[in-house]
């Protein structure tokens, strides 16, 4: 390391030389860029930020599109340097259309990879590999071995992250048998090391051990201390896993210690010996270890644009999971729960402006007060990968509940979700009458009949109607309680409603195309509801465009209906959308831009199929229109779980909408609508359990 060390101190020096000789335009750029990489190279990412936003500016300047090109691209490393996953994606995309205008694809392809990267760190796992096979391809075309043998193992880590144990294996092999073939042997040490840190997460040991000692005789040849650091933490990981506590004590510590406080490894070390000592009943030390690993995590979430910080916690959530166990095992619930709900609707309570970590504060005499004023019992799920629990508030107490494993959760859920979706291919089985009793049966005795129930779900549970749960006699659960579902116990207020009753009513929009037919019976729907409020605005047809919600001054109504068309997008939830008719070339309104025009409805309805999203994130829950409009100030939101018929949801509406103007409040309102359908002949949880309400204020 010394000799590099002379290597770049010689480099500097000829820069410094070479810049006070420098006359022409093109060749102070230049030497500022080469400035720039070394700074890189270092690791002083803000001075290199510097020098290389002054090589930009020169290159736009003098129309020099390779040299701008390369800028961005570099800039986009220091970005990821910093952590700053958010904007090196925005530098990396800069950097591919700068390249692309001269065709510079070997620029084209390292900004790729480092989009991947940034998405992969967001939690955008898909959308990662997306990018790393697109660097692939680029880089077998153009004959770049480094940028084919990195990118191909990014796919490995995009895997890795996601929990995809098996397929990350794979990408790794695949780049680490690459690199060998091209005699890389930083490549080489990388994924070796990779794949050790792998074969930790599937708790194979004798591969860690296998993986590493490769990793570690390369990296010690080349004295590469980075690799180093990462072959250390996976030597110290072994020994915890083989008992030898003092030793991964020992081991995690000299790496923290040499990585540094605030590096990517901090949070991971700090779990891990949190792990450790509560292993040894030494809970006053893994306190301390977990609340600095949820600490650092904290930091790096609050500098992260607030699109991301969904994703970011999402790839996390499991060390909040690991302190949770352990503080049960102390019977420590307080603190449990105050962590379960410290990782929940961060971004939405954030918004609401209840949102720093300090806001997050439950206590057990806290909750019993807003189970009193609520006049309603909280049920707060927490579904983890070793075992789950749910607690249950009332006005009386809180008791925690022991619950499956989230695997056995997991499967039982989408049983029964394909059966409740009206899938014909979905076998009968006993999944409905095992979710139940694994979720409900020691809780639901304790929940007196006909009383309100809210549940903050977990996991697989946010894409599942609780209320379409059978009891052991065959009854549904929605004919003892009525059910109301919010993101997390934090963001829950109890406040009177407006007693204002205007709506405005957006619906029964144009045929856009094919795919979105014309809804029969949503004009008739919005007739109906129209009749039962005398201040209205009926936007239908022609009228009914994605121009219209902004214009006509949503924040003025107490009720706020939909009826057409909703397309869900799982990759990007924000892009999901209502159809409505064509302006222009646009007849899409999103849930992102729903987010920014300020409302206080009483209750926004989407009357259409999958409003509520169809992917769910850990610690934010399930995304989509219901999420954005409780962003907007909505205090309830009701919205589909999955696909409904036009015919069925027209009379359900309907009753939802008599229900609130004969005084009942929109919960209320709602479950007797479903219990009228419920009791109507033929009638299947199919018809009504789709539609779920989600509440913020009760």
């Amino acid at each position: 390391m010394s000799r590099i060390r002379q290597d770049i101190d010689h480099a500097e020096a000829f820069l410094d030389r070479a810049r006070r000789l420098a006359t022409e335009q093109s060749l102070i750029t230049r030497i500022e860029n080469l400035r720039g990489l070394i700074l890189r190279s270092q690791g002083k990412f803000r001075e290199a930020e510097e020098a290389l936003l002054h090589t930009l500016e020169m290159a736009r300047a003098s129309q020099d599109t390779l040299l701008e090109a390369s800028a961005l691209l570099n800039i986009s490393f220091c970005k990821q340097g910093l952590s700053r996953y958010d904007e090196e994606v925005q530098w990396a995309r800069d950097a591919i259309q700068a390249a692309t205008r001269i065709g510079a694809r070997r620029q084209i392809a390292w900004a790729h990879t480092n989009m991947g990267i940034a998405l992969y760190r967001l939690g955008e796992f898909e959308r990662s590999r997306e990018e790393e096979r697109l660097a692939v391809t680029l880089f077998q075309e153009i004959g770049e071995r480094q940028g084919l043998v990195n990118a191909q193992g990014e796919i490995g880590n995009a895997f890795y992250l996601e929990g995809d144990t098996r397929n990350a294996a794979k990408e790794y092999e695949k780049a680490f048998d690459l690199a060998k073939e091209y005699a890389l042997d930083e490549g080489m040490a990388l994924w070796s090391s990779n794949l050790a840190a792998r074969a930790v997460e599937a708790g194979a040991w004798d591969q860690v051990e296998h993986w590493n000692r490769i990793a570690a005789k390369i990296a010690g040849d080349r004295k590469d201390e980075t690799r180093l650091l990462y072959v250390n933490l996976n030597d110290g990981l072994l020994a915890e896993a083989r008992g030898n506590g003092g030793e991964a004590i020992q081991r995690l510590q000299e790496v923290l210690k040499r990585s540094g406080p605030n590096s990517n490894l901090a949070w991971n070390i700090h779990a891990a010996l949190g792990r450790i000592y509560a292993r040894s009943s030494q809970f006053k030390k893994a306190n301390a270890e977990f609340e600095t690993a949820l600490g650092i995590i904290e930091h790096a979430r609050a500098g992260v644009d607030s699109t991301f910080r969904i994703s970011l916690l999402a790839r996390l959530i499991k060390y909040y999971q690991d302190y949770v166990d352990v503080l049960v095992a102390q019977g420590n619930d307080e603190r449990a729960l105050e962590i379960v709900d410290s990782s929940r609707a961060r971004v939405l309570t954030e918004r609401l402006g209840r949102g720093g970590p300090e806001s997050i504060h439950i206590t057990r005499t806290g909750l019993r007060k807003l189970a009193a004023s609520a006049n309603a019992s909280l049920l707060s799920f927490w579904i983890a990968p070793n075992r789950s629990f749910a607690w249950l508030i009332t006005a009386q107490g809180v008791e925690r509940f022991e619950l499956p494993a989230a695997p056995e959760i997991q499967t039982l859920a989408d049983s029964y979700r394909k059966v409740l979706e009206g899938d014909p291919l979905a076998p009968k089985d006993d999944s409905a009458a095992k979710l139940s009793a694994a979720l409900l049966a020691s809780i639901a005795p304790k929940i007196p009949k006909n009383s309100r129930v809210v549940v903050v779900p977990d996991g697989p549970l946010h894409r599942l109607n609780l209320e379409a749960l059978p009891m052991a006699d065959g009854h549904y659960w929605i004919e003892d309680v009525e059910l109301a579902v919010a993101p997390s116990l934090s963001v829950l207020d109890v406040q009177p409603a407006a007693q204002s009753k205007s709506a405005l009513l957006i619906g029964a929009a144009l045929e856009v195309s094919r795919d979105y037919p014309r809804l029969a019976n949503a004009g008739v729907e919005l007739d109906h509801i129209a009749a039962r409020f005398p201040g209205n605005a009926v936007l239908r047809g022609a009228a009914a465009t994605p121009g219209c919600y902004r214009a006509s001054n949503p924040a003025g109504y107490s009720y706020i209906h939909f009826a057409a068309h909703a397309e869900a997008n799982r990759e990007n939830p924000l892009d999901s959308a209502v159809i409505l008719s064509r302006q222009g070339n646009r007849f899409k309104l999103y849930a992102r831009e729903v987010i920014d025009i300020p409302i206080h409805a009483n209750l926004v309805t989407i009357s259409s199929c999958k409003g509520a999203g169809v992917r769910a994130y850990a610690g934010e829950g399930l995304i989509g229109f219901s999420w954005a409009f409780l962003k907007a100030g909505s205090r309830a939101v009701v919205a589909g779980l999955s696909d409904v018929s036009d015919n069925r949801t027209e009379p359900l509406m309907n009753e939802l909408y008599a229900g609130i103007a004969s005084g009942a409040d929109p919960i209320t309102a709602l479950r007797r609508a479903k219990l009228a359908m419920l009791h109507s002949p033929g009638s299947k949880p199919y018809f009504w359990a789709p539609f779920q309400i989600y509440v913020r204020t009760l």
